[in-house]
């Protein structure tokens, strides 16, 4: 397994990732919104989106979103939400190790 941060490319896989987050979600926005917000995540260096890979394919994801911070010496925090791993990965601690 190995992991990385999620190339602009990776969209299709990331959306498919979600699609198994919730049994039950709002229908995909039109694909012109999702193009803005990727590329404006894409641009972000406050927004990173991370991926496991088994044998080059994407089987777990989780935006970590940095937060400015003006105390602790004003280092950021860091945001996880939205962690999902592919149903047939599921079970095998990918989940936590991203």
């Amino acid at each position: 397994m190995e992991f990385g941060e999620i190339k602009e490319s990776e969209l299709e896989n990331l959306l498919g990732l979600y699609e198994q987050l919730h049994e039950s979600d709002l229908p995909r926005p039109e694909p012109s919104k999702i193009q803005r917000i990727w590329a404006n995540i894409q641009d972000s260096k406050e927004h990173l989106y991370l991926g496991a890979y088994v044998d080059r394919s994407l089987v777990s994801t989780c935006p970590l979103s940095l937060i400015p911070n003006l105390t602790r010496g004003c280092r950021p925090y860091g945001v996880i939400e939205n962690v999902v791993t592919d149903m047939a990965f599921r079970r095998r601690g990918i989940g936590k190790a991203i």
